[in-house]
């Protein structure tokens, strides 16, 4: 469904990471600076201040962890909805984490995040879901 030539994007992915640990970010952020395009990504560690950076940056894509110290991801997609109702529905939001539980799988889908993935445990797993992520949302522009 791609109608528009890869050479003529108008701006590059814009991508709001939101994990408080700085390895997992690091690895994300090298994951897409790997890809032969232009990726916007901004970093937020605080999961406080997630809303915050969604209405301002307004991103493409959303990763967002789950167990965060604060405030979980799943608490951050209830603030979310009540900050914005149709927030949500806007953003494309990937809960990452390391729970393989299905009820977590589950409960973040309920609570409106697009896709849940288990976070990757290799640098050419994490490229992969980048690839996957950058490949999903020109497809669907």
């Amino acid at each position: 469904m791609l109608s528009q030539s890869s050479a003529v994007r108008p701006q590059p992915l814009r991508v709001l990471v939101v994990d408080d640990d700085e390895l997992d970010r690091f690895v994300i952020r090298r994951s897409f600076n790997a890809l032969d395009e232009p990726v916007e990504l901004i970093e937020v560690s605080d999961p406080r201040e997630a809303v915050d950076a969604i209405q301002t940056h307004d991103p493409d894509v959303t990763l967002l962890d789950i167990q965060m110290p604060g405030m979980n991801g799943f608490e951050v997609l209830q603030a979310l909805e009540k900050a914005d109702q149709a927030s949500l529905a806007q953003h494309t939001v990937m809960m990452l984490s390391s729970s393989t539980r299905q009820e977590d799988r589950e409960r973040a889908i309920s609570l409106g995040a697009t896709e849940y993935r288990t976070k990757p445990s290799t640098l050419n797993d994490y490229i992969r879901l980048a690839e996957d992520i950058h490949t999903a949302y020109f497809l669907n522009e």
